[in-house]
């Protein structure tokens, strides 16, 4: 069940626990969990895209060449 129908099947419901006995509660709360019938909602975790690009090289020279990009940057930014 997704969280909004979870949200309004509470709220459709709270007056009613409200003004209630704990023995009549009791009750709401199954009607409640009822009336869901043939609701199968599959428990995953979709895959999101990630904003980073995937590693095509080794991490070794990945690091390597951002080590030389910095410093160039840092020189080039120091001499002006």
């Amino acid at each position: 069940m997704s969280f909004k129908g979870t949200v309004q099947l509470i709220d459709e419901f709270m007056p009613h626990f409200l003004n209630s006995s704990d023995e009549k509660s009791e009750k709401l709360y199954n009607e409640m969990l009822e009336n869901r019938p043939g609701r199968v909602e599959p428990c995953v975790i979709k895959q999101r895209s990630k904003p980073f690009q995937t590693m095509q090289i080794p991490r070794k020279i990945a690091k390597t060449r951002l080590e030389k990009k910095r410093d160039k940057f840092i020189l080039k930014h120091a001499e002006a």
